[in-house]
């Protein structure tokens, strides 16, 4: 009966990874139709087979490529998908509760849209921070006054320390001419996800977080910096070789939410 349990939490984590590759890829072209509209090659536009969009087995199967035009398919959609399944895994055996357990599953899975959506674009959505902002402080709240009041000062005290860096950086790169005048030294989603972060997370856990995502920004910035390519269509292009702060920022709370859950 456990192995079944496990194996469901699996499948239906995969399924929910499924889900997130397509929310990943539309969200930031205001392409909303997640639930009504089928999916697709976003280079041929055919229309996909059900038996092409079978989590993580139809990648292989397909051998990375497209039925219909044969254009190279991403290895992400595999690894998100997997992934997410393992975190779903995870949350169902060592959580202390099912409560525990759906709480850190949607931080965890709404973090990783944020981190990649933000790697690939340059961009958070908003909505998504939002939405974690109102489910930690919700499921704080339902744990008691205590945690809620630590989450309620995460998520102040991480918006507001950002949100005066941010203002007074710009300030100082607008006075020594390395910013234009309409130009940020950083997007405000960053200290909205933040904010969202230490919603989740309580305030003792928020000082580490952005140390540990600061050093593996350190350390993965050579990668990155040298496998990204800049969007073509985008109006603003990214200085060469930088590299957006948000997915550091997710992969660290991820990482922090699992060593707490494990």
């Amino acid at each position: 009966m456990v192995f079944l349990i496990f194996a469901w939490a699996f499948l239906m984590g995969a399924c929910v990874g499924s889900f997130l590759n397509v929310v990943i890829l539309r969200l930031p072209s205001d392409e909303h139709s997640f639930f009504t509209k089928r999916s697709y090659c976003y280079n041929c536009h055919q229309t996909l087979y059900w038996r092409d969009m079978v989590p993580i087995f139809s990648w292989f199967i397909l051998k990375g490529k497209c039925r219909f035009c044969h254009h190279r398919i991403s290895f992400r959609y595999p690894l998100v998908e997997l992934f997410i399944a393992t975190l779903a895994l995870l949350c169902a055996v060592f959580a202390e509760s099912p409560v525990q357990g759906l709480e850190i599953f949607i931080f965890c899975t709404v973090l990783v849209a944020v981190g990649l959506i933000d790697l690939d674009t340059w961009m958070i959505p908003l909505q998504l921070p939002i939405l974690v902002t109102l489910t930690g402080l919700g499921f704080g709240y339902a744990q008691g006054m205590d945690v809620f009041y630590s989450r309620l000062i995460g998520f102040v005290a991480g918006f507001a320390f950002f949100a005066l860096f941010l203002l007074g950086s710009t300030w100082v790169l607008r006075a020594v001419k390395r910013l234009q005048p309409d130009e940020n030294a950083m997007g405000w989603g960053d200290p909205v996800l933040i904010g969202a972060i230490g919603a989740n997370l309580g305030w003792f856990w928020l000082s580490w977080m952005i140390l540990l995502a600061s050093l593996q920004g350190i350390l993965l910035y050579f990668f990155f910096s040298w496998t990204r390519k800049p969007l073509p269509d985008d109006d603003w292009v990214p200085p060469q070789k930088s590299m957006p702060f948000g997915p550091f920022l997710a992969l660290a709370a991820i990482e922090i939410s699992l060593w707490n859950l494990i």
